[in-house]
């Protein structure tokens, strides 16, 4: 008889001295503690996946001048960096194929990029109204503190936006945390794993 088959042997020789009561106090515990285990789990994932989409949200937001400036300015052809004379120049000289001539991965980038910014735009415009046709003043500021912070071509400070809205700085960034938090559920959606839907 091998090892392996005396010690399952004996472990069943030593549950079977356990009372069943006993084991099924056992198995109920250790039951409760998986689950227990599991939930803490999946909240702890869940609020990580929160964490991740507020700073990706924080992130799209800061950088959305420049995200603007690359999709309108970035070059993927060569037709893009030359004059019509020069392009009629090198047709004449053979190179009738310059269409070809593309860099696809920064055409992806861009494609990627103005997709990522048309959904951008059309959320912002979204909070946009819902702000401004508030009846309440601090929903009504909260969009153009968010505004003269990232949103226009001459970017505020902090300071000169509180100066300008009558408010402290401290509200400035509490306006702007609760404007990303807003903005993360309209950029990524909802998370609506909480809620039980009948």
């Amino acid at each position: 008889m091998s090892k392996e088959t005396k010690t399952t042997e004996t472990q069943q020789d030593d549950f079977s001295a356990i009372p069943k009561n006993v084991l099924n106090l056992i198995s109920k515990y250790a039951t409760e503690k998986a689950i227990e285990m599991f939930n803490r789990q999946m909240e702890e994932q869940r609020a990580k996946a929160k964490d991740f989409r507020m700073k990706n949200t924080r992130l799209l937001v800061k950088k959305y001048r420049w995200l603007k400036s690359y999709a309108g300015n970035a070059v993927s052809e060569l037709t893009q960096l030359l004059s019509e004379e020069e392009l009629i120049f090198l047709e004449s000289m053979g190179m009738d194929n310059l269409e070809s001539r593309k860099v696809e991965s920064i055409k992806d980038r861009m494609v990627f990029t103005q997709t990522v910014l048309g959904h951008i735009d059309t959320m912002l415009e979204l909070y946009k109204n819902k702000c401004l046709n508030s009846e309440r003043e601090e929903v009504r500021r909260k969009w153009r503190v968010l505004e003269a912070m990232y949103l226009t071509e001459n970017v505020g400070v902090p300071d000169d936006v509180a100066d300008a809205e009558h408010i402290n700085t401290r509200t400035v960034f509490k306006d702007l945390n609760v404007a990303i938090q807003d903005l993360s559920g309209l950029f990524f959606g909802i998370d609506l794993s909480d809620i039980i839907l009948f």
